[in-house]
């Protein structure tokens, strides 16, 4: 079990349980309308205005790299789903 008092140092099989976790609950119908009024209470679809929504905003960035998709490096795999035409309604 992983002790989230403070900021826990995870082993690599850890992150591996913890993003497979993320994925299980936010692939959902539910899970995708929750994970979007998070996103969307972290700023992640609006311009920032001060500080706050600043950190809100890379505080998102920090929740969507637990999927393991966004991260440096993934640049280029981000930008190709995002310019998919197909899953937009």
């Amino acid at each position: 079990m992983i002790s989230w008092h403070k900021k826990p140092q995870l082993t690599e099989e850890q992150e591996e349980f913890l993003e497979a976790d993320f994925v299980e609950v936010f692939t959902t119908p539910i899970g995708q309308r929750v994970l979007g009024k998070i996103l969307t209470d972290l700023h992640f679809f609006s311009r920032c205005e001060g500080e706050e929504e600043v950190a809100l905003n890379n505080y998102a960035k920090q929740l969507l790299s637990y999927f393991g998709e966004w991260d440096v490096g993934s640049e280029e795999l981000i930008i190709n789903r995002l310019m998919r035409r197909d899953n937009v309604t």
